[in-house]
């Protein structure tokens, strides 16, 4: 696999934001991190599921995750990419 890319599921998921299936694409990309951790799009993906659940407090500890290991990669995720 291509460094930083996806896979399929999680990449279907990322459409879910969408329709707002936010619990079904949290879960997705939970899953993805349980076995490629510290995965960058996964973990924004968590802390943008949790923040379109109103759930602050986690999508601040997601978020601040997803900062610790993106700090270096030179491209910018957005929401509207997915």
């Amino acid at each position: 696999m291509i460094a930083g890319a996806l896979p399929a599921p999680v990449t279907s998921a990322c459409g879910t934001f969408k329709t707002w299936q936010t619990t079904l694409t949290m879960s997705v990309f939970r899953e993805d991190l349980k076995y490629n951790p510290g995965n960058g799009r996964s973990l924004f993906g968590v802390w943008q599921s949790l923040d379109a659940q109103g759930n602050k407090a986690e999508a601040a500890r997601a978020r601040r995750e997803f900062e610790r290991v993106w700090r270096v990669a030179d491209v910018t995720l957005r929401i509207e990419d997915f």
